[in-house]
């Protein structure tokens, strides 16, 4: 990652592996990514689940806020799609056709400035297979795991339901269906060059965590910055996000995405990730909701009401020049130059005011993104008492 205003955080989603969950989050995500690559979405869940409509998506891709991963078949083969098992991998002329456009038109383009990409045939199999057969003591341990109580809090949904399909198979074929999916997965992160995995549910963090501290095989990816971390903090922003939905009600995102909100949430998140990079994930719960608590009690509105008396737009230079364009307005009432600088002076003594009360916005030195977001304008001071209560609440 960079720093600076237009700093990237490209994150990545295996967004169907959270169901419907995963695409009421579809907006959140987009909020804080730049860009969002997901891989294999469906244009089923989309359409009935996401707070995106079918137009919207296709506009970000097209835009290139959210990038596609996929393989051939999913991307460019509607018989393919329509023949899968799963009813969500069904094709979508109005999604699916744009998408299959859209990449054939990015097909000469070098591959990180494509919107739509075709990932390579998956290796997931080969691996898993490679790691069992140098350690075979994991089969047992794999296959202990998901038979076990607690396997919903300990692998991602994904991977339980494709390993499900093998259960009959053996020890083996369960071990090997987990690995494969860790591969594929971690694969996939890496082939989008993301910074930050975005898992969604506890089970795919402890997921990952069995992984890291159980064994390490050296073809799984290496990154040069700790992508659990980062996810651990991003995790936290779509509940926080959550809520703020919940605050302000439904409402479009796209005003956030197009004004100065999403630069400033984006560039916010990146700076809290940087400072928080050497600690270790499980050091960091809360980390999200407590900086923004932090950052917004710090936060001053200028010019509070305490002042406004004393300012100078609302003491003697306003006032008189406000009162000296009246009296020569009254005295010649024809003088449209006297018409305008009254004129002009009431604007100057009014904005202020109104200013000092709330009315009009002031300038605020806290972070301006939770306001764009929940309120679609800059703070004011009514809305920075609001949001420091309504997060206040938030658990």
């Amino acid at each position: 990652m960079t720093t600076g205003s237009d700093a990237p955080f490209a994150t990545f989603c295996h967004i169907s592996d959270y169901g419907e969950a995963g695409y009421r989050n579809l907006h959140r995500m987009l909020a804080f990514s730049a860009p969002l690559n997901l891989w294999a979405p469906s244009s089923v869940l989309i359409r009935q689940c996401a707070g995106i409509s079918p137009k919207s998506f296709v506009r970000y891709v097209d835009k290139g806020l959210i990038r596609i991963h996929a393989r051939a078949e999913w991307i460019t083969d509607r018989a393919s799609r329509d023949a899968h098992p799963w009813q969500g991998a069904a094709w979508d002329p109005q999604i699916d056709d744009a998408l299959r456009s859209i990449c054939g038109q990015d097909e000469q383009a070098p591959e990180a400035e494509r919107r739509v990409v075709i990932a390579p045939p998956e290796e997931g199999w080969d691996r898993a297979t490679a790691y069992l057969d140098e350690h075979p003591d994991q089969v047992r341990r794999w296959h202990r795991i998901f038979t076990s109580a607690t396997a919903h809090t300990k692998l991602s949904a994904g991977a339980r339901e494709t390993t499900e399909r093998v259960r009959d198979q053996g020890e083996l074929a369960v071990a090997r269906s987990i690995l494969r999916s860790a591969f594929n997965h971690g694969l996939a992160i890496r082939g989008t060059g993301s910074d930050v995995p975005l898992l969604l549910s506890g089970a795919d963090r402890q997921f990952m965590k069995l992984l890291e501290e159980s064994w390490a095989p050296p073809r799984l990816p290496k990154r040069t910055a700790d992508p659990m971390l980062f996810s651990e903090l991003a995790g936290q922003l779509v509940e926080v996000l959550r809520h703020l939905d919940i605050h302000r009600g439904p409402r479009d995102v796209d005003a956030f995405l197009k004004g100065k909100g999403r630069r400033h949430l984006v560039t916010w998140l990146h700076d809290v990730c940087l400072r928080y990079r050497e600690l270790d994930p499980r050091d960091v719960d809360g980390s999200i909701i407590r900086e923004l608590r932090s950052q917004l009690n710090r936060g001053k509105v200028s010019r509070p009401v305490s002042e406004a008396l004393t300012h100078p737009v609302t003491t003697s230079g306003g006032i008189v020049g406000f009162l000296l364009a009246a009296l020569e307005c009254v005295q010649d009432p024809g003088n449209s130059v006297a018409l305008t600088g009254m004129a002009a002076a009431a604007v100057g003594v009014a904005g202020g005011v109104a200013k000092q009360f709330g009315i009009a916005p002031s300038s605020y030195d806290g972070p301006q993104w939770p306001f764009f977001y929940a309120y679609r304008s800059p703070a004011r001071g009514r809305q920075v008492r609001t949001l420091k209560h309504v997060l206040a609440e938030f658990r």
